[in-house]
């Protein structure tokens, strides 16, 4: 039932001798490694050293594995058979209300529990983790448009008199608009190659610390998502430019008489 693999790697995992399998969130919240050992308490509250030797990917709850001979070993007994884990031919709420009704009268049977259910709450957490990042991604466009504008209309206000000269001394339309708009293309390629990498160790921070105790999120950026930020912010360069395209051209070569050279 589990996928019992390393997310970092895509190792496929084996339970090897007395060691154990760890969920990766559980290692995350102790603070443990591969090679590392750890005390754990069984049912009966016997605490025993174990020793890791894989971290698993798992999103929700946590899990230890380890083989039924090892935990005889280590704890002196079979553990208890406590758990039956089964998967429904048709997946669909009405299948779910019909096998609770007809399990829950049964001797023996305590609670029963479906994957649906942690999807769902999973979902949920999702949810509220895409309205955050929702904000994030429009405050940071507003923040682009606002900055690369205002920087814009800055050069261009402090430099008309050379701009004005420039025009005096020949300089076609796209000549001077390349001249003006090369240096904010050039500083927007910049800032998108620092933003990606800061943006990788933000993302890192901002997941782990909206995760909760027994939810992990996904700890991994898509390539696409690189591709969006550098074509919005790009596009965000394109439309200041244009912005800019008509205060240019309306300067007055009048204006670079005025300039004590």
């Amino acid at each position: 039932m589990l996928g019992i693999r390393n997310r970092q790697t895509g190792e496929k995992l084996v339970l090897k001798g007395d060691g154990v399998i760890l969920s990766e969130k559980l290692a995350d919240l102790y603070d443990l490694k591969v090679g590392e050992d750890f005390r754990m308490r069984n049912h009966e509250g016997k605490e025993t050293l174990l020793h890791i030797t894989g971290i698993m990917e798992n999103y929700f709850l946590h899990y230890v594995l380890l083989s039924d001979s090892a935990y005889a070993r280590i704890f002196g007994a079979m553990g208890p058979e406590n758990m039956v884990y089964g998967t429904l031919s048709q997946n669909s709420k009405q299948a779910e209300q019909e096998l609770y009704s007809s399990l829950v009268p049964l001797e023996g049977v305590s609670n029963i529990k479906f994957t649906s259910k942690d999807t769902q709450t999973f979902e949920d957490s999702l949810e509220a983790l895409t309205f955050v990042v929702l904000i994030l991604i429009l405050s940071a466009a507003a923040l682009v448009f606002v900055v690369l504008f205002s920087l814009t209309s800055i050069n261009i206000e402090e430099r008309k008199r050379e701009l004005a000269t420039l025009k005096v001394l020949g300089f076609n339309q796209r000549e001077l608009l390349g001249y003006v708009f090369r240096e904010g293309i050039f500083l927007t390629l910049v800032g998108i190659v620092l933003g990606l990498m800061l943006g990788y160790f933000l993302h890192g921070y901002i997941i782990q610390t909206m995760e909760i105790d027994f939810l992990m999120f996904g700890r991994v950026i898509a390539p696409l998502s690189y591709l969006y930020s550098i074509l919005l912010t790009l596009t965000f360069a394109l439309v200041v430019n244009l912005s800019m395209i008509l205060p240019i051209q309306n300067i007055d070569m009048i204006t670079s008489l005025k300039s004590i050279e």
